[in-house]
């Protein structure tokens, strides 16, 4: 589960910029118009309430320049917000979204200066761009609320309904003061602003007359100070304007190729990736593993990636070889890693014995180097036998190219008088605790190894490529047992492979392509590859990989569903398993209301009818075993068997912040710690016990405890 970290979308990331201009350009406006309308319908409150701080200069003062920088921050910190858009647009590769917004952040930019540089206010109030801009909300609280700015004569002159009073002493009245009853032009009555009498008292005439002349001189010493060198301000406009470009270039060229990974949270870009060495040389062969395929006992998948592409061998090679394809396993039941050294195909070849073509991919998700992923089905193999597998390719000048080790692997047994092990969890992480279990899984030699999904959480961004890198690192140096045996992958997908729920299947980058489940998938196309499969341990166990809903509806896996666990009833497999990711029964309050629904109600009547031994679910991050459950209700006395669901993915993830459900009916017992299980098979009948042939599982925390156990027994 985990706080998922998904590329931004392009409606979610049109939200932020609107909600940014509407910051930089509405809240301001709204804000200085408001003060101004309320000062021009009642100046009498502005002398009442303001009329008493404004006799002290250097309260003014501060007040305006307080403002001042206010209205600059707003400005800057809409820009800065802006630019991280933009910066975020160009990692998730939506450039012309990127393109959009650095159009606004110059546009903000430009209207900052023009704040800043033009103190004189030498065009008028109604000037659009001043309007806009500023909103008049610099002058609107210096004047008071009611004071406009004009050009008259050169100088600046302000008009203010109280501070204007009697000045007809100091111009001329004939022209500054009409009498009342005066008509314009048109012969209409010009409406005058309120008296000094109406709004105080005479007593009060020469206190104003004092705070108008204070006030007047506090804006004039306000105004002389701002910049008068044109040249000089278009020269430092221009200057700031050249540098916000070059930074924003530079800040966006950093930060193309953006990757966030979650559990643990890192960042990197293409920038940072490029100073890092890569998990793939040209020329080499990296991350060699296998994954399970239909049937353990017969037959394994064997895959590897390269940086080179592989190429089709020359008549030479082909003479030698007698391959046709690209690039080869070769294998057998004894080790010849000393040969590895002289990487003598022919000599490797006859010493080995087997020998399985490989079809190879290209990974298009991955732009900073090219990815290639061969794949070979080694079949048909004995039942519980060890193997040596290397893998091979001819590069683009025909050479062969052989991984650097040899992997040791082993397959299931066929029969019903062996016992074997395998491990299982989910959501893994890339931390420490994640490394402890996969040692604690490696200890028990299990004969492979199933996720239930959340495996690398690289969140289906095409630029987190290296953490699934260093996710299959960490896969060969801790889960490799200590007899030397290469554990196999048994998969389920989950919402970390593919950005989400309820996705599409080109959504999914880099799981699909790395890791084949059934014989064949080499030849198949990513997309066409199918997020559930079936496989069979032997004759003792069928194990079902289901999507939940990451990519395929639940509804659409029923027929596959009823018909593979149809078909392991009658051929006698006593134990049938399912893993998937989201849980039908969780231990935590679901948000995935749509998912638990209807696994409830496509899913689990037939987990119920068909017999379904447990099922393995994920997603929350806390260990949980249910009771017995059959048809959504607890299996009482006489109601046969239930279905016991085992969860909730901790192969690593330090529990959850969410409250867990101790309470639920279901809920037989709960922990909020990292774990992985153990599952121990042993269907061993001979003496004919009815009890010996069981399904063992044990669930074990950090350092090996085992803290609580279950079993199952077949008669």
């Amino acid at each position: 589960m985990g706080v998922s970290t998904y590329p931004t979308t392009y409606y979610e990331y049109a939200l932020g910029v609107c909600g940014q201009v509407i910051l930089s350009f509405v809240a301001p406006l709204v804000f200085s118009h408001l003060v101004y309308g309320v000062s021009l319908a009642r100046p009498d409150l502005v002398q009442k309430y303001l009329g008493t701080w404004t006799q002290h200069p250097s309260v003014v003062r501060v007040f305006l320049h307080a403002y001042t920088l206010l209205s600059y921050a707003t400005y800057v910190v809409s820009w800065v917000m802006l630019s991280c858009l933009v910066l975020l647009a160009v990692g998730f590769g939506h450039v012309h979204w990127a393109a959009g917004t650095v159009l606004i952040s110059t546009m903000l930019i430009m209207a900052l200066w023009y704040k800043v540089i033009d103190f004189d206010r030498s065009k008028k109030y109604g000037s659009m761009l001043d309007h806009l801009v500023s909103g008049r909300s610099t002058y609107s609280l210096i004047e008071m609320g009611t004071m406009m700015t004009e050009t008259k004569k050169g100088k600046t002159h302000i008009n203010h309904p109280i501070l204007d009073e009697d000045k007809g002493g100091d111009e001329d009245e004939g022209e500054d003061n009409k009498d009342e009853g005066e008509v314009d032009e048109r012969g209409d009555d010009i409406e005058h602003a309120p008296s000094a009498d109406s709004i105080s008292s005479p007593d009060s005439h020469h206190q104003q007359d004092d705070m108008r002349t204070r006030l007047l001189n506090i804006l004039q010493s306000y105004l002389d100070t701002a910049p008068t060198s044109l040249r000089s301000r278009m020269r430092l406009f221009v200057v700031s304007l050249v540098a916000f470009i070059v930074v924003s270039f530079v800040a966006c060229y950093i930060s193309v190729g953006l990757c966030v990974e979650v559990q643990p949270t890192s960042y990197s870009t293409a920038f940072t990736r490029y100073f890092q060495p890569s998990y793939c040389p040209n020329g080499e062969i990296c991350h060699f593993y296998f994954t399970v395929p239909d049937d353990l006992s017969t037959s394994l998948i064997a895959s590897f990636h390269s940086s080179t592409k592989p190429t089709k061998p020359t008549l030479g090679r082909w003479l030698k070889t007698y391959s046709l394809f690209s690039g080869l396993c070769l294998f057998g039941t004894s080790s010849h890693k000393e040969l590895l050294v002289k990487q003598d195909i022919d000599q490797l070849r006859l010493a080995y014995g087997g020998l399985a073509n490989a079809s190879y991919i290209r990974v298009t998700g991955i732009e900073e180097e090219e990815r290639y992923v061969s794949s070979c089905d080694l079949s048909p193999l004995a039942a519980n036998t060890t193997y040596y597998v290397v893998g091979m390719f001819f590069d683009q000048q025909g050479e062969p190219v052989f991984s650097s080790d040899e992997l040791k692997v082993r397959t299931a047994p066929a029969n019903r008088t062996s016992s074997y092990s395998f491990v299982t969890g989910g959501d893994m992480s890339m931390d420490e605790a994640n490394m402890m279990l996969m040692q604690e899984a490696a200890k028990t030699e299990p004969l492979f190894a199933m996720v239930g999904g959340d495996i690398a959480y690289d969140n289906a961004f095409p630029q987190c490529y290296r953490r699934w890198d260093r996710w299959f690192v960490r896969w060969r140096d801790y889960l490799t047992t200590p007899l030397g045996y290469s554990v196999p992958m048994l998969l389920a997908i989950g919402n970390h492979e593919a950005g989400g729920f309820m996705v599409q299947p080109q959504d999914i980058l880099y799981y699909s392509a790395y890791f084949p489940h059934a014989l064949g998938s080499g030849t198949v196309d990513v997309l066409e590859r199918k997020t559930y499969h079936r496989h069979n341990i032997g004759r003792s166990v069928t194990i079902l990989s289901l999507d939940s809903w990451v990519v395929t509806p639940m509804a659409d896996q029923v027929d596959f569903i009823r018909s593979n666990l149809q078909d392991a009833t009658s051929n006698g497999v006593p134990f049938t398993l399912a893993i998937y990711h989201a849980s039908l029964y969780p231990s935590v309050p679901s948000w995935e209301h749509l998912i638990v629904t209807d696994g409830r109600l496509y899913w689990e009547p037939l987990f119920s009818s068909l017999g379904l031994t447990a099922a393995f679910e994920n997603h929350y991050h806390v260990y949980k075993r249910t009771f017995p459950i059959r048809n959504g209700h607890l299996v009482g006395d006489g109601d046969g068997d239930g279905v016991v669901y085992l969860g909730d993915g901790a192969w690593g993830i330090q529990g959850t912040d969410i409250p867990i459900v101790k309470d639920s009916w279901w809920i037989d017992k709960i922990e909020p710690v990292p774990f992985i299980y153990k599952v121990t098979v042993n269907d061993d009948n001979q003496g004919n016990i009815s009890n010996d042939r069981k399904l063992y599982v044990e669930a074990i925390g950090l350092d090996g405890p085992v803290f609580d156990t279950w079993t199952k027994y077949r008669p």
